[in-house]
């Protein structure tokens, strides 16, 4: 049997009988309206786009994390996100889901800074405190099998 997804006619009645007085189509525009940097910092995953060589733009999901004025991500250390970092650290942030479709259009933009050891373990720790459980067992696994220096957290500051 196919699963519905969000775009078929099952999934829209179901979401119109759960909650029968929201209109979707009002909620738009919030998105629309200029996106800052306290809602990408709060949303549950955002596009990070780095740049290779040739200008070239390349996203990828991820989970983000607020830390005072600035935003914190977590990522292996051997990805090529870190790489293109350590070559140019402009890079922008999007409102995305997990797949990395980005949910507006709206993107801000900044300059990223890779963190030592003690500066990954503070996002690891905001990174757990904001996605509980399932981010506390996966950077936990993660250090278990890639080890401290597996990972790298990522700084960004408004550009």
């Amino acid at each position: 049997m196919r699963r519905a997804s969000a775009h078929t006619p099952l999934r829209r009645q179901a979401y119109a009988r759960v909650c029968p007085h929201t209109d979707v189509a009002a909620l738009a525009p919030a998105y629309r309206s200029g996106m800052t940097w306290n809602e990408v910092s709060t949303s549950s995953f955002a596009l990070l786009t780095t740049y290779k060589k040739d200008g070239t733009p390349v996203g990828a999901p991820v989970w983000v994390a607020p830390d005072s004025e600035r935003i914190v991500v977590w990522t292996n250390s051997k990805t090529w996100k870190v790489k293109r970092i350590r070559r140019n650290p402009a890079v922008t942030l999007q409102i995305c889901d997990a797949r990395g479709r980005p949910k507006s259009e709206e993107q801000v933009a900044g300059k990223a800074e890779l963190l030592d050891a003690a500066g990954t373990q503070r996002v690891r720790d905001l990174v757990s405190r904001k996605y509980g459980i399932i981010g506390t067992v996966l950077i936990r696994l993660h250090k278990l099998f890639k080890g401290a220096d597996g990972s790298i957290g990522i700084a960004i500051t408004p550009a």
